[in-house]
């Protein structure tokens, strides 16, 4: 008869060394265990790890699991770690050491940190997912005003913007030099065109002028990139009329197409 005579762990070593080994019960391994091919389990069979079985890997039949129940955390842990596609072929996820955590959507970075704080590729939905919950730009920085037909040379201040999705807060402070000059007071070169919308209200407000008018105010036009010194009845101000040797400091707010 096979084996008879035979020590167990030799009837063992024989058993799998010949033909495909089945045991039932638990096997109790000293030492290394090495697969030669893979590690075969059912549906519902559980990888165990730790004293309490505190870490278990399983493929229900629907999911497939890894659990950690213990009280201390699960690391996973690499120079570069992704999460991808059943494929191998798309990024869903991908953390770099001492680099930029990237998130993903349809294999396009939407959402990646850096030193600085994190870079936004596309829009941020605020309230919903329609376009028009969608917020798509933040930009601040410094612009250079110029003004329509000015003969002088006008001191420029304090020039700023910020643009928030498409609305645009922009301020300056001008100073005339005292060139006499009848041509009507616009503010040029504005940071971004205006929309073209005849239904739009938009223009500015006057924060501090030493002019003798009181009647001051600001009006942006249409897809443009200009804003006049306007009278409250609607005529514009010549820069003589204004006074050729004041300062105005405004603020201007208005919509990008």
């Amino acid at each position: 008869m096979p084996y008879v005579g035979q020590k167990p762990a030799d009837i063992i070593s024989t058993a799998v060394d010949t033909v495909t080994g089945k045991f039932s019960g638990t096997l109790a391994v000293t030492g290394e265990t090495t697969l030669s091919t893979h590690l075969n389990m059912g549906d519902g069979d559980k990888i165990k790890l730790g004293a309490s079985s505190d870490l278990t890997i399983q493929h229900t039949g629907n999911d497939s699991r890894i659990i950690d129940s213990g009280t201390g955390d699960l690391f996973i842990g690499g120079n570069a770690v992704g999460v991808v596609n059943a494929a191998l072929n798309e990024y869903m996820i991908n953390a770099v050491s001492d680099g930029a955590v990237s998130l993903y959507h349809n294999n396009v970075i939407k959402l990646a940190t850096a030193s600085g704080g994190v870079n936004v590729t596309g829009g941020i939905g605020l309230g919903g997912t329609g376009a028009a919950n969608i917020l798509d730009d933040y930009e601040e920085g410094t612009w250079t005003p110029t003004l329509q037909n000015y003969g002088g040379t006008p001191t420029i201040e304090s020039a700023i913007y910020t643009k928030v999705g498409r609305l645009v807060y922009a301020s300056c402070a001008i100073t005339l030099d005292g060139t006499s000059d009848a041509s009507g007071f616009a503010i040029l070169t504005l940071p971004f065109t205006s929309l073209n919308t005849d239904s739009s209200a938009q223009g500015g407000v006057v924060t501090f002028t030493d002019s003798d008018k009181d009647d001051i105010t600001i009006m942006q036009g249409n897809n443009s990139a200009a804003a006049s010194v306007m009278q409250t009845d609607g005529s514009t101000y010549t820069y003589n009329e204004f006074g050729n040797d004041k300062q105005l400091r405004c603020i201007i707010i208005y919509s990008t197409a």
